[in-house]
């Protein structure tokens, strides 16, 4: 099982800066590279992490030349992350400031022609107000490709540009909760989830206190107004 930051800003920090710290993860795997194991770095999370002129002299197996340079690297990826963690940390107090939501209306909306793959596509234009007085609004892309459903998966974008603070609130009781796959489906690890219907999220919302209509429209498009 994964294993789970104990805050939400633990979480919110660790994310924010994930390409980094799998970065120098991934760079610190390499020091240990040699000419009798090297090739068990040979695959992408490894080559991802190097320069070109660091995988020249990887593949010339010229590892003393590789690991001066590699170190000089972890350090520039840690002075990165410092400054990311900062970062993350003065988004999070953002998000927190905004309180809770007060309203949002999220217009699930269907392309009027065949897009990608010759499919019909979703996007969702969402607005919402939140409990400081504060008011974003957000309009998705639309989704692409086919058998997989696609209202939930924009409405998972929108949410998660619009409603970390939802998160925020209520991670704890997400985490905890021993049925997290039936009441809680539509958030996890501290994020929303892509393509697990419009009732996972009609139920993740109601199980943490919020109102929740549904309005359905003629061409099938479909109106969700959540309010505190």
């Amino acid at each position: 099982m994964e294993k789970m930051e104990k805050t939400y800003k633990q979480y919110f920090t660790n994310n924010y800066n994930l390409h980094t710290i799998n970065k120098i993860k991934a760079l610190k795997g390499l020091l240990k590279a040699n000419k009798d194991n090297y090739k068990d770095f040979n695959y992408w999370y490894y080559k991802d992490a190097m320069t070109e002129t660091q995988y020249k002299y990887f593949i010339n197996q010229d590892f003393k030349t590789l690991k001066e340079l590699l170190k000089k690297q972890i350090e520039k990826e840690k002075r990165k992350l410092e400054k990311g963690k900062q970062q993350a940390a003065e988004e999070y107090e953002n998000i927190k400031k905004l309180i809770d939501i007060k309203h949002a209306i999220f217009e699930i909306v269907w392309s009027t022609r065949r897009l990608d793959l010759g499919s019909y596509q979703a996007k969702v234009i969402a607005s919402v107000s939140y409990k400081n007085g504060d008011f974003k609004q957000y309009e998705t892309r639309y989704t692409g490709g086919c058998g997989y459903d696609k209202q939930s998966t924009a409405l998972a974008e929108a949410c998660s540009e619009l409603l970390k603070i939802v998160l925020l609130k209520h991670y704890n009781k997400i985490q905890k909760d021993e049925e997290k796959h039936y009441h809680f489906y539509a958030a996890e690890y501290g994020y929303y989830q892509h393509g697990v219907g419009l009732s996972s999220y009609f139920t993740f919302f109601k199980n943490c206190g919020y109102k929740v209509q549904q309005i359905y429209h003629k061409n099938e498009d479909t109106t969700l107004i959540v309010s505190k």
